[in-house]
């Protein structure tokens, strides 16, 4: 969708790639030029061209506008009248696990489903900035993540599957519980993920251990 985009709005390509706006900010973009518009764009004898330069200038002005509130408006003007899309056809989320137990997150959510995320970290982040916090953005907010997804888990208020609450489970030998060492890969995950002999450990501090016979 994004290399449709570009090539339809040049202005925007020949920023991206001056590296003067993002590949974030191309996404934004992208619903500009879908058939549906593009289509409505020409019967309506819009100036795609002229659109293409606002774009263009917006993403690479300084201090930033924000870039999505312009191709919204731009694209109430063009269908004001148009169908009220389903919220949850917008909404999409993979989990790419690697073999370090690390996660990959991507995803996309409409516009009231990604505001309610962002209040949620936002406020998470601004609860847990210290002084002489050296995080980047991307770091309290993976922060703010984890965060939430504790605060969830520890409500209770989640949905049961099958008479279980959700938790994490971690299942290791009980030398490697109850030793103090740091060897590495001596505990699994419920989703396959392997930790070392401190994080299990640092995990256990909060959990209800159940011992079995392998």
């Amino acid at each position: 969708r994004a290399g449709r985009a570009l090539e339809h709005l040049p202005a925007v390509a020949a920023a991206f790639a001056a590296g003067t706006i993002t590949a974030e900010q191309v996404t934004v973009v992208v619903p500009v030029t879908t058939p549906e518009r593009l289509t409505a764009a020409a019967q309506q004898g819009v100036d795609l061209a002229e659109v293409d330069a606002v774009l263009a200038d917006t993403a690479a002005s300084r201090p930033p506008v924000p870039l999505a509130r312009v191709v919204g408006h731009y694209l109430t003007r063009l269908d004001p009248d148009g169908v009220e899309p389903d919220p949850t056809e917008g909404r999409a989320l993979t989990l790419a696990r690697h073999p370090d137990g690390t996660l990959t997150i991507r995803g996309e959510l409409d516009c009231v489903g990604g505001e309610k995320l962002a209040a949620a970290l936002e406020a998470i982040a601004a609860a847990g900035r210290v002084a002489g916090d050296r995080r980047t953005r991307a770091q309290t907010l993976g922060d703010a993540l984890v965060q939430l997804a504790d605060t969830a888990l520890a409500s209770g208020r989640l949905p049961v599957l099958r008479t279980v609450k959700p938790h994490v489970i971690l299942t290791l030998d009980l030398a490697d519980l109850a030793e103090e060492g740091t060897g590495p890969g001596v505990a699994d995950t419920g989703f396959g993920a392997t930790l070392s002999a401190a994080r299990a450990r640092w995990l256990a501090c909060d959990a209800t251990l159940t011992r079995l016979v392998l």
